[in-house]
């Protein structure tokens, strides 16, 4: 009975479980990141911009009380008042005291997707002032928002979820992909169907990046789908891909040198893949 433990008995690659490892790892990384930056999106920055608002309202609102001026409270407009005011600071025009009040809270209200423009109208600024003041009693005065904090967050979800989704996509489709091997005429077959027998090999298998779990394959001319290219394989991904190749090989090349026994190069070679190399099936390395 063939031993199920030994990789040259099995048929069917499947998903190595290091690389399995870093995918989950990297998914879980980038799913978490994108939630955090929809929650401080949703929830965290817009909190802080109301009550930064709230704030400014409130100072704004005593400043109007201290002039006797209520009835300059509400603003209708408040995109226009705002760009008429910075475009008098612009030209180097002093703003009075309730002007510079009205310009905080009014860009204060304005910050990008905060949403809360509408609060520039005002009905009873008294009674305003009041509410304003026991809400915020209790509370310190918080950070103002940039313009650029909420859709930096609202960006992070988008990276985060979007590559998650992406990596997800990813790891069903290489797990949708299988070689298989037939252990008694010692043939590999790839994810495309092709089949490489050792009777197929031009040469020795090229593992000068057997540390980055690549190798190539140089195929004899007259294969009649792969001749004459130059195969680079990533094993990184499936077991037990390598052990194959290596049994591949022995049979082609009884006396070769690999991997595990005798290294190929003494140095590592960071040159460029041969010319003409093609990657076997379709897919770089992870």
């Amino acid at each position: 009975m063939p031993d199920a433990s030994d990789p040259l008995t099995q048929t069917r690659s499947r998903l190595s479980r290091p690389w399995l490892t870093r995918m989950v790892l990297l998914t879980v990384g980038l799913v978490a990141f994108g939630l955090w930056g929809l929650w401080d999106a949703t929830t965290v920055y817009p909190a802080r911009g109301r009550d930064y608002a709230a704030f400014c309202e409130a100072e704004y609102l005593r400043v109007i009380r201290d002039r006797g001026a209520w009835h300059e409270a509400s603003v209708e407009d408040p995109r226009g008042t705002l760009a008429a005011l910075v475009e008098r600071v612009g030209r180097g025009t002093s703003l009075s005291g309730v002007e510079q009040a009205r310009r905080t809270w009014l860009e204060a209200l304005l910050v990008p997707g905060l949403g809360i423009a509408d609060r520039s109208r005002i009905e009873s600024p008294r009674e305003r002032l009041e509410a304003l003041e026991t809400e915020l009693a209790t509370k310190a005065t918080p950070k103002p928002l940039s313009w650029y904090d909420l859709p930096s967050q609202w960006l992070i979800t988008a990276v985060g979820l979007g590559g998650g989704l992406y990596l997800i996509l990813f790891w069903v489709r290489v797990a949708s992909r299988r070689y298989t091997w037939d252990p008694e005429t010692t043939t590999l077959t790839l994810p495309s169907r092709q089949s490489i027998a050792p009777a197929d090999l031009a040469e020795e298998a090229d593992w000068r990046k057997w540390s980055k779990f690549i190798v190539f394959l140089k195929i004899k001319g007259e294969h009649p789908s792969l001749g004459g290219q130059t195969l680079k394989i990533d094993m990184f991904r499936y077991t037990p891909l390598e052990a194959w190749i290596m049994a591949l090989e022995k049979a082609a090349f009884p006396d070769c040198e690999q991997p595990g026994r005798k290294a190929k190069s003494e140095e590592a070679s960071e040159e460029p893949a041969p010319v003409g190399e093609k990657p076997a099936d379709g897919e770089n390395a992870a």
